[in-house]
């Protein structure tokens, strides 16, 4: 957002009209739009100038579900909401900005159901036609506020990104105050595309207290009920929640999803069901290929992946889900939370929630599906310890090797040189802050290193899940230089020559493994506080934009078979249920 072209925006106020409503008399003032003429409005009760703390909605147009009723959104919904809300108070402001289907247009909006109605969803269906998910401008909504001399506002909205474009453009929101949506058989499906792919404070699989709406503003909740609403049990009876598909490695490049009963929910157990899961395409296709260890323990850390490594197999552990029913000894915060947990790639699971960690408010669900990879990363970089004005490498560019380079960018780094057999990954490190990203079987590659570092690296990562590349780090290392091993081989064996400078250069060779934590650190850091910095790294980073492919759960076999046979093509599979 241009903020010096916005703050020079013009608007005009024009004429101003008592508007008696079923909520109550209202001032209806119209603003007329410097640059294209178009009309907005300003519904004003009581008296706002130079207040602080003014309970303000800023909607946007929607002809078809405020005017025509239509129940695919919940616009009409919040509209009267925040009006009601707005009376009880007696005193607020309610924006309207006439941007129509999130800025692209009624004719656009239409075309976006069509094929929303072929399966896509409200993002898709945007990207597709050409647009942004969401294109609305919150420019004219400041500018109002401006002339009407609020000082600071509590804003009645689920988006977290009207909060921070509003601050953006000057304007001070004290605090956000959700609208809870009537969830039913032809809204679910827009609202939870709003909840895990745009972001939104949104619980689609809330308690029944929200389920007819309402708003948490002032102390109080008013319900309201437009139309049909259907409650979280009819929600789940839709998707039986009794059972669960999982995901099964069995045998060497062969999986199958199979249908099985869930455990009964015990009194101190969450249920939740699985939006989508992250594959971990290093570990994971070891596995697929039949190239772990025989008899050797699957995570001694993780509760859901106890046993020994033999198929057939459950695997996995970057799932993003929400809790759909709780035990009757469980608190109640944990109802429709949002969750990651470390565990196996299946549609529905019972756990505890001491096993879950709550999504934060301000990250998206996609984002959220990267805490376990950037933890890693986040693990890595802290035994490497990086120090200002070393030259560092880095083998390998899968997803764990670009957030690993994302977050050594941020570090004052003489130089940032990175390795990887596949041109995607290579772009897109360089891209994440490499200043190059070279293939690592170039015969003359150790030639152009050496040009470049004379000394050899201070630093370097063995990250590609590649012994030979072990071998090759060996070589570009210089004396006393480190070489942080994140790889896990599998059954596959490291030669190393260790009999040639090896032996006079001093080089340390550190094992990084993310389910411990490295004995230096045991005095200060906890997991929790590495979670932590792992959920700062995302909020900065974005990882979300390295997804490249999408596969339903059914389609798992499609999924592993394009990692096994075409990685080139591959950064990051997310699978969806």
């Amino acid at each position: 957002m241009n903020v010096e072209k916005a703050v020079n925006r013009r608007i005009t106020r024009g004429v101003t009209s008592r508007i008696p409503t079923g909520y109550g008399d209202f001032q209806l003032c119209l603003y007329t739009d410097g640059e294209d003429e178009k009309e907005h409005f300003a519904l004003i009760m009581g008296n706002v100038r130079g207040k602080s703390n003014v309970l303000v909605r800023v909607q946007s147009e929607c002809f078809t579900g405020e005017v025509l009723g239509s129940s695919r959104c919940d616009c009409r919904e919040q509209l009267n909401l925040a009006m009601r809300n707005i009376a009880d108070e007696g005193c607020g402001v309610l924006i309207y900005l006439r941007q129509e289907g999130r800025g692209i247009g009624l004719r656009d909006k239409l075309r976006a159901y069509n094929l929303q109605d072929q399966g896509y969803d409200t993002v898709d269906a945007n990207l597709l036609l050409g647009h942004q998910a969401d294109e609305r401008d919150y420019t004219l909504a400041a500018r109002i506020l401006a002339d009407l001399q609020v000082r600071s506002v509590r804003l009645l909205t689920n988006n977290p990104r009207k909060v921070a474009c509003l601050r953006e453009l000057g304007v001070s929101v004290k605090q956000r105050l959700p609208l809870h949506p009537t969830v039913t058989e032809n809204n679910f499906s827009y609202l939870l595309t709003k909840a895990v792919r745009m972001n939104h404070a949104l619980n689609v699989g809330a308690t029944s207290q929200y389920r007819e709406g309402g708003v948490i503003a002032g102390g109080r909740r008013e319900p309201t009920s437009l139309g049909p609403s259907i409650s979280k049990a009819e929600l789940l009876e839709r998707k039986p929640v009794n059972q669960t598909k999982s995901l099964y490695f069995t045998a060497r490049r062969q999986v199958s999803v199979r249908e099985e009963t869930l455990p009964k929910l015990k009194t101190t157990q969450v249920l939740v069901a699985t939006l989508f899961s992250a594959i971990s395409a290093g570990t994971e296709c070891l596995i697929y290929r039949g190239e772990f260890p025989e008899g050797m323990a699957v995570d001694e850390s993780i509760v859901d992946l106890s046993g020994e490594f033999a198929y057939p197999l459950k695997y996995g552990y970057a799932a993003v889900g929400q809790v759909v029913a709780t035990g009757e000894d469980v608190e109640a915060d944990w109802d429709g939370s949002l969750v990651v947990a470390f565990h196996p790639h299946e549609s529905h699971f019972v756990a505890d929630p001491s096993t879950l960690l709550p999504v934060p408010e301000d990250i998206n669900a996609e984002d959220a599906a990267f805490l376990p990879t950037m933890e890693t990363a986040v693990n890595f970089v802290m035994d490497g310890a990086p120090v200002i004005g070393e030259d560092v490498l880095v083998f390998g560019q899968g997803i764990v090797g670009l957030l690993t380079t994302s977050i050594l960018a941020g570090f004052p780094l003489a130089n940032l040189i990175t390795f990887d057999e596949h041109a995607l990954r290579r772009q897109t490190s360089c891209e994440a802050g490499a200043q190059a990203s070279l293939y690592p079987n170039d015969a003359g590659f150790e030639t152009l290193l050496r040009d470049q570092l004379p000394n050899g690296a201070d630093l370097t990562y063995e990250i590609s899940g590649s012994p030979a590349a072990l071998e090759q780090a060996l070589t570009v290392t210089g004396f006393n230089g480190r070489i942080v091993i994140g790889s896990w081989y599998g059954s596959k064996r490291a030669t190393l020559n260790l009999g040639g400078s090896f032996h006079r250069s001093r080089i340390r060779m550190i094992s990084s493994q993310v389910s411990s934590m490295a004995p230096e650190f045991d005095g200060r850091w906890t997991k929790m506080r590495r979670f932590d910095v792992a959920w700062e790294m995302i909020r900065q980073l974005k990882p979300s934009r390295l997804i490249t492919h999408r596969f339903p759960i059914e389609q798992a076999a499609e999924a592993y078979q394009l990692l096994d046979k075409n990685p080139e093509k591959v950064i990051q599979i997310l699978l969806t249920y």
